[in-house]
């Protein structure tokens, strides 16, 4: 058996343990980047082989079917998929650079038709060389043709720039949201440990010096209800927290004796339901807390299933004195934890006799899905 002092040095030793989840449990950003040379390419061919054929309709004699002797359908498309290729690939290098976007967009435009007007230049004296003679007189309306694919290019650039931004402020917005989510559960579930833990080691002090005996149980049961508490599971069975519940009241009933008892009528509901952790015993941890316990006011609490999917956890009303100042910081993290993991809540009902608080039961479907989002199983979790 401990003694006193070896009792207050197991106390000092209780480590409070917080959880530590970091954000790395969430997907990393995945950065959304066209702006490639493959990507150049890729367009290159399709914008080439539909002005292609928008030239070879312009060329098309429609009452013989024929087309004009000066047009050349291979030679053009090549010409035509290069142009796209070197327009697409340099106003894209621009727009990947790190000046204002003004100017990316000014340098993008002045350089777009710079390469047209030199392409048009080079590729008509290769025609020229090729087919002599034939090509000269068509300079004019050459240059302004390549003018008409660089400011297509710099519009189809604009259009993926700002597809590409809002795709990525959809995904930054996606991820801030799932950051802010999961910032505010663990600032509620570092809530948990501390609670439980303080009031324990209040319950365990009174025991010191006055019952040794039952604070070295009480103790021994202490450690072992407290694994529980460090999960880091977002829901847990039904029958898991039933059973931590359970232990936790063997503690008090080691202080309280045969003035606290407990009612179960879960009516088989046990099996395929799940809470989240350390709900049930809250809400019997409150009823403790808040109300007189002695001979001539024994308190029963009652853990009852109801007809729509919820626990009820309910108790006469003998309230403490002082508790008027209770703030019910419990239950409002309670319903925030319920919220954020499930889109649940929490329902409170007290007519001045009752109070009665129902906690969601979450199907087992439901759960599966919402342990999945968090990279959770349930048959990991049946086996916590």
């Amino acid at each position: 058996m401990l003694n006193k002092e070896q009792l207050k040095s197991a106390i000092a030793m209780t480590p409070v343990i917080l959880k530590k989840k970091s954000l790395e449990s969430l997907k990393p950003l995945r950065i959304f980047t066209p702006f490639t040379v493959r990507n150049a390419l890729y367009m290159s061919i399709p914008t080439g082989i539909i002005l292609t054929v928008i030239m070879l309709l312009g060329k098309l004699n429609t009452q013989t079917w024929t087309l004009s002797p000066d047009f050349h359908f291979v030679l053009t498309l090549s010409l035509n998929c290069a142009l796209f290729f070197l327009l697409f690939l340099y106003v894209f290098s621009i727009i990947k650079s790190h000046i204002s976007v003004t100017w990316r967009f000014v340098l993008a435009t002045i350089g777009a038709l710079t390469i047209a007007a030199s392409f048009s230049l080079i590729s008509n004296w290769v025609k020229n060389q090729m087919y002599e003679g034939l090509l000269w007189e068509h300079i004019g309306s050459n240059v302004l043709k390549d003018s008409l694919i660089a400011v297509t290019t710099i519009m189809i650039t604009v259009l993926i720039y700002l597809l590409s931004r809002r795709h990525q402020m959809e995904m930054e917005n996606e991820r801030l949201q799932s950051e802010n989510l999961l910032i505010r559960y663990e600032t509620l579930e570092s809530q948990l440990d501390p609670h439980f833990l303080f009031n324990s080691l209040n319950t365990l002090s009174g025991l010191i010096g006055t019952d040794d005996d039952k604070a070295q149980q009480y103790l021994m049961q202490l450690a072992s209800t407290y694994r529980y508490t460090i999960q880091q599971n977002k829901l847990v069975p039904l029958p898991d927290e039933l059973a931590f519940t359970n232990a936790y009241l063997y503690m008090m009933k080691i202080r309280y004796g045969e003035n606290l008892s407990v009612i179960q009528n879960l009516k088989e509901v046990e099996k395929g339901y799940f809470v989240i952790p350390i709900s049930v015993q809250l809400l019997v941890e409150n009823a403790i807390k808040h109300n007189i316990i002695s001979n001539r006011h024994p308190l029963t609490i009652t853990i009852e299933a109801t007809d729509h999917n919820s626990l009820c956890i309910s108790n006469p009303i003998c309230a403490k004195e002082d508790d008027s100042a209770s703030e019910g910081i419990g239950l409002s993290n309670m319903d925030k934890r319920y919220e954020l993991i499930a889109d649940e809540h929490i329902s409170i009902r007290n007519d001045g006799t009752v109070f009665c608080v129902e906690i969601p039961l979450i199907p087992a479907q439901k759960a599966e899905s919402i342990l999945s989002n968090h990279g959770e199983e349930i048959s990991n979790v049946n086996n916590q």
